[in-house]
């Protein structure tokens, strides 16, 4: 699978791959928000000319969770996410999830941390520093994300979602034991500021996973400079619950 990074204003560079009259087509009043929706496809439809040899970009329906899908089964997985000025794509031959999130102070950090964290989550937490507490809770942000998007049933119950950050473990509704979700951090020259990044991928597949960048040439260039800091083991819930 790949895994891959672009400004959103690189990957607006690639519109013209798209239908001519793809941008107009779409009703956003928002222009922020046309922007990410057009810059996200035009990256899919690179990835899927490079990787795939896909030289149009197949139907996309939207599940009922929010989750966007290639309405026909031969074509592979993907999951977007985008925050800042950034995106991030996840595509592969298995279903998958990729969220990322810019690291940002908060207000009363160990106050929200209280009401948004398991138990296991707040004791993690709660032991470190300020600064490393800012960076693993970020971190936890993007698993979480990633665990519901995966999944594609949206956040059914928060009680079913699992994560152990001592252990690195995790666990969520309907997700086989076969994923992981691995995390990493992202700064210079991949983003302007410290981001972190999450995805899942199947652990038995031979293929693993290949992180790229678009730069500024619209070129997708293959990098050995990210690095994955964790990953979470992932398991059935039922084997928690026992």
């Amino acid at each position: 699978m790949q895994v891959v990074i672009s400004s959103t204003e690189n990957a607006l560079k690639l519109e013209s791959l798209l239908s001519n009259d793809y941008r107009s087509s779409l009703k956003y009043s928002n222009q922020r928000v046309l922007d990410e929706h057009v810059a996200s496809r035009a990256l899919l439809q690179k990835v899927l000319i490079e990787f795939y040899g896909i030289s149009y970009l197949p139907e996309i329906i939207t599940l009922k969770s929010g989750k966007p899908c290639f309405k026909e089964a031969r074509y592979p997985f993907f999951n977007l996410s985008n925050s800042g000025k950034y995106l991030a794509l996840a595509i592969g031959g298995s279903e998958v999830g990729v969220d990322i999130e810019f690291e940002r102070k908060r207000h009363n950090l160990e106050g929200l941390i209280k009401r948004v964290c398991s138990n296991k989550e707040q004791s993690f937490l709660l032991s470190l520093d300020e600064t490393n507490m800012l960076h693993e809770f970020t971190r936890l942000w993007t698993v979480k994300e990633c665990l519901v998007k995966t999944t594609g049933k949206g956040l059914v119950d928060v009680e079913m979602l699992y994560i152990d950050p001592i252990e690195n473990t995790s666990g969520y509704y309907n997700l086989p034991s076969s994923n992981q979700i691995c995390s990493t951090s992202l700064n210079t020259p991949f983003t302007d500021k410290l981001a972190y990044l999450s995805f899942s991928c199947n652990k038995n597949t031979e293929d693993g996973y290949e992180f790229f960048y678009l730069d500024e040439e619209k070129t997708l260039v293959k990098t050995e400079n990210i690095k994955v800091e964790k990953t979470y083991e992932n398991y059935s819930l039922r084997d928690f619950i026992k």
